[in-house]
Order: C-alpha cells, then sequence, then structure tokens
C-alpha cells in the first residue's frame, strides 16, 4: 500500500526538524495540525493565482452538491494556473524551511 504524498511529505519534514520522538498521541495530533498548514498553504498559493474568471468556476465548483474530491481540485488548479506544480512546490519548500529553521531555535 503506497503512502499518500501528503503524508510522506509530513514524515519527512518531521525528520528533517527533528522531531520523530515526539509521543505518539502528540505526534499524531502535530502530523494533522502540519497536514492542514500543508492545505492551507497550498490553498493560499492557488487563490493568489486564479485569475477573476477561473476564481468564479472554483467558487461555482465548489458550491455543487456532490464536493469535488482532492484529485478534482487539483486537477483544476493546474488546468487554470500555469506552472502550479512548481508554485506549490516553491512554497512547500518556503514551508519546510521556516518549519525546520523554527523547530531548531527551540532546541
Amino acid at each position: 500500500m503506497t503512502q499518500e504524498p501528503i503524508n510522506v511529505f509530513v514524515e519527512n519534514l518531521i525528520k528533517e526538524a527533528g522531531l520523530e520522538d515526539l509521543p505518539e498521541g502528540y505526534k499524531e495530533e502535530y502530523i494533522e495540525k502540519l497536514k492542514t498548514q500543508i492545505d492551507r498553504r497550498i490553498g493560499i498559493i492557488a487563490m493568489e493565482n486564479l485569475d477573476e474568471a477561473a476564481a468564479e468556476k472554483f467558487s461555482q465548483l465548489m458550491a455543487q452538491d456532490q464536493k469535488p474530491s482532492e484529485t478534482e481540485v487539483q486537477q483544476f488548479f493546474a488546468e487554470h494556473i500555469p506552472d502550479f506544480a512548481d508554485k506549490v512546490k516553491a512554497g512547500l519548500d518556503e514551508l519546510v524551511k521556516e518549519f525546520v529553521e523554527a523547530a531548531k531555535s527551540r532546541e
């Protein structure tokens, strides 16, 4: 069974920050908070890069009775934002840098 990319990303982030020894219950909660931060960061990147027409289409997509899957949302952004994957990578690289610096400054 393969892991979702976000889970692998979070595991690597925790290791890079030197936080893999967190108590198990706390670690699970921390992982969920990191996933929320990652989703939020990707959402900000997406919304900053959508033009007005695409933003309206996205609003309509999200207003449907049946919400789109994560894959459908990612596909929408990839179709409407040039170099979306590169922009997400740059944003997540910045998140990693900020997170690791913050974690290491607490040592």
